[in-house]
């Protein structure tokens, strides 16, 4: 007995079979992790690390370099890439599949801490973290990670202690935490400033000062002592009671004389320097911002942190506040409730569909309940092979939604129709799903096929897509499983009622009846002009081709700038540049916008080169013309700033003053240049620069290592060698002095405990912030033979341009030149390529274009290579159609649908008015997939009439009219499963920028293909199947007179 009338003849083991599938689906959706975005961490490490008031060359020399040698030697590296900036460093480790990547965090960690000595003085110690590209995926920001702000009507140092000593250890031991962090205020420092001048009058050196200090860490096990028959370790521990100690520590006795830490230093009892301000509203606050662990479900996260500041919440002080400011989960939780709203209009719509079609609420509900099991069937693929919730995997399931239902459908109006005809209902069960098994496999397998391409997507690409494909196709290859036992087993129940009752029930569809007879004459006239049909689909198909082509624009959305939502103002500052005084100008800013009705949140982040400002509106406020009417004041206001370079994004257009040094503007392309010599890289991308300049239309171009139009200078100081032999003094001195007075850091730095605290140090020289470059110059410096010369006279002071970061891609330089050309895209950029191919390189060194922009244009090459991806989607339907049917002419029939769903595409981005981007070429890849379905059914039915006796033209047309009722309920179902995707109402819970959503251009690809190959399925594709066979006939015929 086969698996089909098995089921059909044992509904109680079907049942059961069902209830299990039930059971263990709702088991595992409580174990799937809920994430915002695919789980993208790669075998990929990051290290950050720090050197305040230092130019990115001199980061690169003595903080990057090394860092990166030491990530060199780790087992498993595969590539490393760094990027050095003023004052910070960021390098990438890039492994071989299948590290460790634990044991690679253990070994890079270990291997970092013995660099630690070989870093330079005031340098940070590296941070390594695990790598995740959720941020940079294209089309995708990632929202920012749970954060928390303390306020209330203390010092900002006492919030931030409190915090370290209340918070941090409750909320790490939180199950899926995966990091935790303090963020602002000022930690205790005690400041020691030296006096140089008493400190060379007492021949103190710095060394003195600091190891005078460090033996107040020294805790030291001296011996062992026994007592009553018990051996106890001796220890002599040297804390310090209170400040007023330290400064009576002994520096160095001369003669009888004890000469004090106080008696050439001023000690004071502060707090760490400020490197930066953020505020909201105006309030400095002290943040905690919380990172969950990759896997880890983000709404049972958000509320564990929730329940845990609750009960910390309860011992707080009086007047001290926290709220959050961040949550991660709102993202999730919102694509969650926009799908079951989607869900449930869905079910309604496609149970009017089936109702309208067939009369009987029995099959609508059957159908319906196909659509649970299948999605739990789906549910369990997912866990088994370890996918979650994300929006990529339930945008999938919702663009399979109105397809689920597709085979079902076919089997049971198939059962339907063997009852209209008075087949029993146990034979009309196995019958009418014995014959459409062929051509659902077939349909389900070609939607299924086209994904294959998406396996090798590089890249955010394949973050992006694979999950999604997966996701359809395990609810299409469900939707089988369903459509083979569930449908066929109860259709036994559904339909028992005598054929005299189903076919009345069939006559009182008015409209049903109504519809099959006037597709019945209109496919009898078609066959009958079947040129001038093939014409017009033809002449449609160039049409619309011509239209999309010259038209439709086709690029792809980026982030950050346009978006209607926020504004952002950014200022750059020149290097060197007192932080006091960026507040200052964002205080300016903040006083303009704070407190104004409409405005709902205004964060600030300051630091001494840079200011950011982001404005968020409330949702009645952007629905008025005030976001703009703000941005134009901020805009003006910009204007009247010199010196500084200021940029204002968000609602309208781009604005930028250009800045320090000359006037920027984003660039259309970006042409990299990469080479292991730091000079030849620089002197190549000069000379590049250069060139393009000459290309009409092209304004200046920039530099981007030296971007945000700021100049950076360092300081250089040449020691004169010559100049030293007269003094008697060696290179060494000279830069001893000239670092004990000039550098910022400190000369030494630690902790040390005062009272039973660990208190930081940090010994500088005093009045240091105060240098100036004068004063360095004029600095007295005593030779060793009693006389005394200036500084200047011995060493060179110069100034020299620096970048602003440097970036290096497995030990090669990198620099970027920005071209911003006044034209056609294509043509830009074809001279910028005719530039670049047009000079010989030396050796071992590249150069290429890239780009990267708010809104990327698609080329004329990503488009036939888009083109050819889809094409080749073709034929793979194709192979699997001509394998299952053992044919090549039939198959080449159905996929001529693909041309036909073309049409729809085009017209319905250019009546829509709407963006052409990657995600609708994927699109077109789905749609190709979907719409031979319809020919496949019909093509199928078609080939079993002939093959009962019918001639060629009975059998179309009567294949056409069994096939016109469930073609019409499939199409209509699945284009009112994908229709919530693209319609932007109230309670789909959609955004302001909907129609950039990744989903919303692959849905309309698929609804515009669907809306047009639907009717000319129903009409070409009979026209094509006559005259191919009329073809093949008269072919046959030539060959037997020859």
């Amino acid at each position: 007995m086969n698996l089909l009338g098995m089921s059909i003849r044992r509904p109680i083991a079907v049942a059961m079979l069902f209830l299990v599938i039930a059971a263990l689906g709702l088991y595992f959706i409580q174990k799937l992790p809920l994430e915002t975005l695919p789980n993208t961490n790669l075998p990929q490490l990051t290290i950050n690390t720090s050197w305040p008031n230092t130019s990115a060359e001199t980061v690169e020399a003595f903080l990057t370099s090394p860092i990166e040698g030491v990530v060199h030697t780790v087992k498993g590296v595969k590539e490393v890439n760094s990027t050095s900036s003023e004052g910070s460093a960021s390098i990438s480790a890039q492994f071989v599949k299948g590290t460790d990547m634990d044991f690679a965090v253990l070994e890079l960690n270990e291997k970092l801490s013995v660099l630690k000595s070989e870093l330079p003085e005031g340098a940070n110690l590296p941070e390594v973290k695990n790598y995740s590209s959720e941020s940079r995926i294209r089309g995708f920001t990632r929202p920012p990670p749970l954060q928390y702000t303390l306020t209330g009507d203390y010092t900002l140092p006492w919030i931030r202690q409190y915090a370290i000593d209340n918070l941090l250890v409750p909320l790490v031991a939180i199950e899926g935490v995966g990091d935790v962090q303090i963020l602002g205020g000022q930690e205790r420092v005690l400041k020691i400033e030296v006096d140089p001048v008493k400190a060379e009058m007492y021949g103190i050196q710095e060394g003195a000062v600091i190891s005078t200090i460090s033996s107040l860490e020294e805790k030291r096990n001296i011996a062992s002592l026994l007592r009553s028959g018990t051996r106890y370790d001796v220890y002599i521990e040297n804390d310090a009671e209170n400040i007023d100690e330290i400064g009576d520590l002994v520096v160095r006795k001369i003669g009888g004389t004890f000469i004090l830490l106080k008696d050439i230093a001023t000690l004071v009892d502060g707090h760490q320097e400020p490197q930066s301000y953020r505020r909201i509203n105006g309030n400095s606050l002290v943040g905690i911002r919380i990172e969950h662990e990759d896997g880890a479900n983000i709404i049972e996260f958000v509320e564990a942190i929730d329940a845990k500041i609750q009960e910390l919440e309860k011992e707080f002080p009086t007047n001290l506040q926290i709220i959050q400011e961040n949550d991660p989960s709102t993202t999730i939780q919102s694509d969650l409730d926009s799908i079951k709203i989607r869900g449930i209009f869905c079910i309604l719509v496609i149970f009017l569909v089936l109702y309208v079609f067939i009369r009987t609420v029995k099959v609508p509900v059957i159908i319906m309940t196909t659509v649970a099991f299948s999605v739990l069937i789906t549910i369990i693929f997912f866990y088994a092979v370890g996918i979650g919730f994300n929006v990529m995997t339930i945008a999938g399931i919702a663009l399979a939604f109105g397809m689920l239902v597709d085979s079902s459908i076919v089997v049971i109006d198939n059962i339907f129709r063997y009852r209209e005809q008075g087949e029993s209902p146990a034979d009309s069960a196995e019958k009418g799903a014995k014959e459409v098994f062929l051509p659902i496999i077939a349909s389900v397998f070609t939607t299924s096929i086209v994904f294959i391409p998406f396996l090798y997507l590089q890249g955010d690409n394949r973050v992006i897509y694979v999950p999604m494909a997966l996701a359809v196709a395990f609810s299409l290859l469900s939707s089988i499983l369903v459509a083979f036992t569930f449908i066929p087993t109860y259709s036994v129940k559904i339909f028992s009622k005598s054929t005299e009752t189903i076919q009345a029930s069939v006559s009182k569809n008015k409209i049903l009846q109504y519809i099959i007879g006037l597709y019945e004459r209109f496919i009898e006239y078609v066959i009958h002009h079947k040129y001038g049909t093939l014409g017009t689909a033809v002449g449609v198909f160039v049409l619309s081709w011509f239209i999309f082509t010259f038209t439709v624009q086709s690029y792809n959305y980026g982030a950050g700038i346009g978006q209607p939502s926020y504004i952002r103002v950014s200022v750059g500052l020149r290097q060197g540049s007192e932080l006091e005084r960026a507040n200052d100008i964002a205080k300016s800013f903040e006083a303009m916008v704070l407190y104004m009705e409409g405005v709902q949140k205004v964060t600030t982040d300051v630091t001494s080169t840079r200011m950011s400002m982001n404005i968020t509106f409330t949702d009645d406020a952007l629905e008025t013309a005030f976001p703009y009417a703000l941005k134009d004041d901020l805009t003006s206001y910009a204007s009247t700033f010199a010196g500084v370079g200021v940029s204002v994004t968000g609602v309208g257009d781009y604005f930028t003053t250009g800045g320090i040094g000359g006037s920027y503007s984003p660039a259309s392309f970006y042409v990299y240049i990469r080479g292991y010599n730091y000079n030849k890289v620089a002197e190549i991308a000069e000379d590049l620069g250069k060139q393009f300049e000459q290309i009409a239309r092209v304004v200046k171009p920039v530099d981007t290592n030296f971007y945000g139009s700021q100049d950076r200078y360092d300081t250089v100081i040449r020691i004169r060698r010559a100049a030293l032999s007269p003094y008697n003094l060696d290179v060494a001195t000279v830069i001893n002095i000239i670092s004990k007075y000039a550098r910022r850091s400190s000369i030494g730095t630690s902790s040390i405990n005062v009272n039973d605290e660990l208190v930081r140090y940090a010994v500088k020289i005093k009045d240091f912030e105060e240098l100036q470059l004068e004063d360095l110059k004029n600095v007295i410096v005593s030779t060793p033979g009693g006389e005394q010369v200036r500084l200047s006279r011995i060493v060179e002071f110069d100034e020299q341009k620096v970048m602003g970061s440097i970036k290096r891609y497995e030990q090669q330089y990198e620099r970027v030149v920005g071209v911003e050309y006044r034209g056609p895209f294509q043509k830009g950029r074809d001279e910028v390529n005719k530039v670049i191919e047009g000079k010989v390189y030396p050796n071992g060194y590249v150069v290429k274009e890239g780009r990267f922009s708010s809104y990327i244009p698609i080329s004329a090459r990503e488009k036939l290579n888009k083109w050819l991806a889809i094409l080749f989607a073709v034929i793979l339907v194709y192979m699997v159609t001509a394998s299952l049917y053992e044919s090549l002419l039939h198959p080449f029939v159905i996929i001529l649908t693909v041309p036909m769903a073309l049409i729809g595409v085009f017209l319905i981005f250019f009546f829509m008015g709407k963006v052409f981007t990657d995600a609708a070429y994927v699109g077109v890849i789905l749609l190709a997939g979907i719409v031979v379905n319809n020919s496949i059914i019909l093509v199928d039915h078609i080939n079993l009439l002939r093959k009962r006796g019918m001639d060629l033209y009975s059998a179309v047309i009567q294949g056409c009219k069994d096939r016109v009722r469930p073609i019409l309920m499939t199409s209509a179902t699945t284009i009112m499963g994908m229709l919530p995707l693209v319609v932007n109402l109230w309670f789909f819970q959609q955004s302001r920028a909907y129609d950039q959503q990744i989903w919303y251009s692959l849905a309309l690809a698929s609804i515009g293909g669907l809306l047009t190959a639907t009717p000319l399925t129903l009409s070409v594709i009979p026209v094509l199947y006559i005259l191919f066979e009329e073809w093949r006939r008269g072919v046959r015929g030539h060959l037997k007179e020859i």
